[in-house]
């Protein structure tokens, strides 16, 4: 299996870790390399997270993957290709995820 990030999902890791760079540079860091591990973990076990309820009626089948119990790292599989879709901040409104949630890259 491979990740491919959309641009989406790279803008909105880069959003996060600005946010956080601002007040806390070592946190920044953290919550970044946290998130990023998470997502190789998909190469091995690309199903382990659970499907995306907010997104559950498209034409593809998100999962969601709650990493530090504050961001969702929303991705989709096809084949040999695991697609992060998005990097999302779960204090927003969630109806708004439907909004960010863009196909593969």
């Amino acid at each position: 299996m491979q990740i491919e990030w959309t641009n989406e999902a790279k803008e909105q890791l880069d959003t996060i870790y600005s946010m956080y760079e601002d007040i806390n540079l070592t946190a920044a860091v953290n919550i970044r390399q946290s998130i990023i591990l998470s997502v190789r973990k998909l190469v091995e076990f690309p199903h382990m997270a659970a499907i995306e309820p907010l997104l559950k009626r498209r034409k593809i089948k998100y999962r969601s993957l709650v990493v530090e119990r504050l961001f969702k790292v929303i991705y989709s599989i096809d084949k040999n290709t695991i697609y992060i879709s998005a990097v999302w901040d779960c204090r927003q409104n969630p109806k708004k995820l439907k909004n960010k949630v863009k196909g593969k890259p």
